[in-house]
């Protein structure tokens, strides 16, 4: 008895589930005949159509199907009120069946169906929304279980795996043979070949699932290429690569340090990989505009045009047979791709088969939050001291200019004592280097209650 239970409750649902696809029909179907026999009854002692009936299949549509179920509802209905006022009245001509009396009512339903189908899709569009919200939230809880698993359960052991055998070749070194170091090097690449692949894996499903933080700051991106080119030169020197970098002019961008880096070590092992021995990887850097690109280049294999794409999608290598012997996992662009764009970054690939490959990231510049002073009288420092600028003070145009060429200002404010032999002096000054060239100048600043939104205006920060 109890075992037929769970089949009679499963076929109980599904019969529920299809009467609830039926349902609509029936409904439908019950409330034209219900159309029909009042407007037999009520049509004789009116003696006209009726045309409010026409509201019952209408509504009815609309509840169901929303408005576009009230439009092809009225469409239908019509054309049968005027057969049936037609039989009810044989003597009507067809085209007298709908007069003008009946146009209110026909009017009324009409407007109650486009209401009634109008609120049922905003309240359907709310229930897909709410049923999304709540799956959302449940995948996210179970990304959540399911990050925590695999933080746990692989890298516990990879790591054991590793300390051990890390104790092993530091403790046997004099009593291993060469065969067995080698082939402990061996469990130690692996090992961290296979921790790599983890990290990747979960970064991307941080990412998909919506987890990945950025903690995008004002940083200056020259020792941050400074360093990724230091931590990647040894590996670059055991294959005889020239690595070179070429920074260029101070430059601060808007960016997460630890994920950018993470970036750009990437590139740089893909490069320093797909490069041939004797070969060369250039890293350098420039800014346009308001952008800061990063190029990486090397003197590889290149990649074909039909696959630059393709290069960064998930688990994709180009050159499977002829590179069989280069490690990599395939994950490394696709989730440098994507972090950039989290940081707001862009990345794009030049490449010629046969001839290397060029790599170019854009980060946005960061706006500086720093003014250069002059003025004489002292009434515009306290001003400028309570708002968010950090302010130099300059004596005169000179010192300003000075101040200027270090701290590379959102903007320098002249006061309204300094005249125009100075104000004339100090943009000639800066004009004649590329540094402080775009530096905007705010002359016959004034203490008023509109300074800061001048000084916003001039250096086009919202």
């Amino acid at each position: 008895m109890a075992a037929t239970t769970p089949g009679r409750e499963l076929a109980a649902r599904s019969l529920l589930a299809k009467l609830a696809l039926w349902w609509p029909a029936v409904a439908l179907l019950a409330t034209t005949l219900a159309y029909l026999a009042v407007y037999i009854l009520i049509a004789p002692a009116t003696g006209r159509s009726a045309g409010v009936l026409i509201s019952l299949p209408v509504i009815v549509s609309a509840w169901f199907y929303g408005w576009p179920g009230s439009a092809l509802a009225m469409a239908i209905f019509l054309p049968i009120n005027m057969a049936l006022a037609h039989v009810m009245s044989p003597s009507l001509p067809l085209r007298d069946a709908i007069s003008v009396a009946d146009a209110p009512g026909i009017v009324v339903a009409w407007a109650v169906g486009i209401v009634v189908g109008r609120w049922r899709d905003v309240e359907r569009m709310r229930n897909v929304a709410s049923s999304a919200r709540v799956t959302a939230e449940a995948e996210s809880r179970a990304m959540n279980r399911f990050l925590a698993t695999m933080n746990h359960e692989l890298r516990t052991p990879l790591n054991s795996i590793l300390g051990f055998s890390q104790l092993l070749a530091h403790q046997g070194a004099d009593s291993l043979t060469e065969k067995q170091l080698r082939q402990l090097r061996h469990i130690q690449s692996s090992g961290l070949h296979m921790l790599g692949l983890i990290s990747e894996i979960l970064d991307l499903s941080k990412i998909a699932g919506g987890q990945m933080e950025v903690d995008v700051t004002r940083l200056e991106l020259g020792p941050l290429l400074e360093e990724s080119v230091a931590k990647m030169r040894p590996l670059a020197d055991d294959k005889s690569l020239r690595l070179t970098l070429d920074a260029g002019t101070e430059v601060w961008v808007q960016s997460d340090r630890r994920r950018l880096f993470q970036v750009l070590l990437n590139l740089l092992s893909n490069a320093i990989k797909f490069t041939a021995p004797g070969g060369e990887v250039r890293v350098t850097m420039r800014r346009v505009g308001e952008i800061a690109e990063v190029s990486v280049a090397d003197t590889g294999i290149g990649i074909a045009p039909e696959d630059q794409e393709r290069i960064f999608e998930e688990f994709v290598q180009v050159e499977p047979h002829t590179n069989a012997g280069l490690q990599g996992t395939g994950l490394g662009l696709a989730m440098s791709r994507r972090l950039l764009a989290l940081m707001g970054s862009s990345i794009r690939l030049s490449s010629t088969p046969e001839e290397g490959s060029v790599f170019t990231i854009a980060i946005p510049v960061a706006r500086s939050r720093s003014l250069v002073l002059v003025d004489p009288e002292g009434g515009l420092a306290a001003r400028l001291g309570q708002s968010s600028y950090t302010v130099f003070l300059g004596s005169g145009v000179h010192d300003a200019a000075d101040l200027a060429s270090e701290h590379r200002p959102a903007a320098v404010i002249l006061g309204e004592a300094v005249g125009r032999e100075d104000e004339r002096w100090i943009r000639d000054f800066l004009r004649r280097s590329q540094a402080t060239a775009t530096i905007p100048i705010l002359a016959r600043a004034a203490d008023r209650s509109s300074l800061l939104r001048e000084i916003a205006d001039a250096i086009r920060i919202d």
